[in-house]
């Protein structure tokens, strides 16, 4: 059995992983308010372009690396975490994984329930599965959605049509085919992640 020690070391690494998040977000937002100051005190016409096309780059740009390579950061380190738990909890890891179907996540998962009565919400794992599907665009595409990739093209639906839920969006597909990540994306895959260590965490003993 795994131990709670450990579940809440893990735990420690994600949260240390999203502050690191929220300074980059914040110095980005600074920027972004310092260069709107300089655009209500204009000098000229050409500044104030200027300054609209800095904006759109920090906006649309930086912000669209740091929420893809946080993206990259959070699920890849989660699929550390879940095999090192799922090591730990299941005998015979290596023999029973590979027996499996779906991505790592599903399969994980699969086998952590199998090896003890762990509270997972089934709804925070579809949605890691279809954030896992953009991660992979975003590594092995460069964040360019091909036409006729059905798996991606649900996973985006399913993600747009739950923030619309909320009222906010999450990603966005441009008219030449770039993703575009939203403001509260990380954190929706951040708050997902912890709530499944949670469920690990209540079934973990010393």
């Amino acid at each position: 059995m795994v131990s709670s020690e450990k579940v809440g070391y893990f735990k420690k690494r994600f949260k240390s992983v999203w502050e690191a998040y929220l300074e980059f977000d914040e110095k980005i937002t600074k920027l972004l308010n310092d260069t709107d100051r300089v655009m209500l005190d204009p000098v000229n016409n050409q500044v104030q372009e200027q300054c609209c096309e800095y904006c759109k780059t920090i906006n649309i740009d930086y912000r669209n690396v740091l929420y893809g390579s946080m993206l990259l950061m959070v699920c890849s380190l989660a699929e550390y975490i879940f095999k090192e738990l799922a090591k730990e909890i299941v005998p015979n890891y290596e023999n029973r994984i590979g027996k499996r179907r779906g991505n790592w996540l599903i399969r994980n998962l699969d086998l952590i329930k199998e090896g003890g009565k762990v509270n997972i919400d089934e709804n925070d794992v579809e949605f890691l599965s279809y954030y896992i599907r953009i991660r992979n665009c975003i590594t092995h595409n460069g964040g360019i959605v091909s036409s006729g990739n059905a798996e991606l093209e649900t996973a985006i639906a399913k993600i747009q049509e739950y923030a619309k839920k909320g009222n906010y969006l999450l990603l966005k597909v441009t008219s030449d085919g770039h993703l575009i990540l939203g403001d509260n994306l990380v954190g929706e895959v951040y708050i997902k992640i912890v709530d499944i260590l949670d469920g690990i965490l209540d079934f973990a003993g010393d």
